[in-house]
């Protein structure tokens, strides 16, 4: 029997060949939350290796074994605690710098001043992504308030990016131009108004199992005051509000999940999916049929290889073979 049963139709992967990893294994691409009829579907894309992929719905129950970690580029295999699936090298390479300029600044990672006329990296596609449209969204997730960035092709229709990060409420400013205005105008907040960049994948959790649903609807961003000091600084920018609430269960749980952070299994009912926290509830002879409750990190799932049953008993044959 093939765990890995949950698929849909095979479809081509819209990358280019470089940045397709063409290996006989089946390694999780990233979590993909599609939206439905104004409801999430949690998915796992997951690459063939010859360019082609599949989806695995992470709905009612699931059974997922996990093997080793890939870099994403050459297949090499790295530590399973990486956050990132891309090994040393590959990071350091010129075909990966450019993704880093999302972080870095454009240029930044090659050490060079970037223009429209002449980027560093010479990529097309890259030049449209830095010298476009981008949003600046001051977010709420739980108590935890943030600053980020995101391209407007990103966030078109219905704010991906907003919902990728499971944010509850957010304050968008359109208008900005540049990905190197976007993130000179994300410091900027950060620095004035002491808000963070990030939050941790923990603190998520916590935010999610901890606070009573009454006390979460008590949780509102004062979005007009936000507006004013925004304009304040940026009166030419437009901003608006989104409140995205209604996508998110509420945790009913009264167990306080585990956090795995390096899975070899997605095992269990899938109770909530929020961001990219997942929470599943496990019930087996390990755990004296009891009820566990873990939760997962999806964002760290990316490069991971999903193994068969068949493979698992190969594994077992050949490891009493040598001994």
């Amino acid at each position: 029997m093939n765990l890995i049963t949950i698929t849909t139709k095979n479809r081509t992967l819209r990358t280019t060949i470089e940045e397709q990893c063409q290996y006989p294994r089946q390694i999780i691409r990233r979590y993909w939350l599609k939206m439905t009829e104004n409801k999430i579907k949690p998915l796992l894309l997951v690459d063939n290796g010859d360019g082609t992929s599949y989806s695995i719905a992470l709905e009612g129950e699931v059974y997922l074994k996990l093997g080793e970690k890939f870099c994403e580029r050459c297949g090499k295999r790295i530590p399973r605690e990486s956050y990132e699936a891309v090994c040393i090298e590959c990071y350091n390479k010129e075909a990966y710098k450019a993704r880093r300029c999302i972080f870095e600044g454009p240029g930044e990672p090659y050490g060079k001043k970037c223009s429209k006329e002449n980027p560093p990296c010479g990529n097309r596609e890259n030049i449209i992504r830095c010298y476009g449209e981008h949003l600046v969204y001051i977010g709420r997730f739980g108590t935890i308030i943030k600053v980020g960035i995101t391209s407007r092709k990103r966030s078109e229709g219905k704010y991906y990016r907003l919902i990728e990060q499971g944010l509850d409420e957010a304050i968008i400013m359109k208008g900005v131009a540049t990905l190197k205005e976007a993130l000179k105008i994300e410091a900027t907040i950060s620095e004035k108004f002491g808000i963070r960049t990030a939050i941790r994948f923990g603190e998520k959790v916590d935010e999610i199992t901890k606070m009573p649903p009454e006390e979460k609807k008590k949780r509102k961003l004062d979005w007009h005051n936000w507006a004013e000091k925004l304009l304040a600084l940026w009166p030419e920018k437009k901003i608006t509000f989104l409140d995205l609430k209604g996508l998110w269960k509420d945790w009913e749980g009264k167990i306080t999940p585990k956090k795995v952070f390096t899975p070899l299994e997605l095992t269990g009912e899938v109770m909530l999916v929020k961001g990219n926290v997942l929470i599943l509830k496990s019930k087996n002879e390990e755990t004296k049929n009891k009820e566990k409750y873990y939760a997962i990190n999806l964002s760290r799932l990316k490069g991971f290889e999903l193994i068969s049953e068949e493979e698992l008993l190969w594994s077992i044959v050949e490891s009493k073979e040598r001994t």
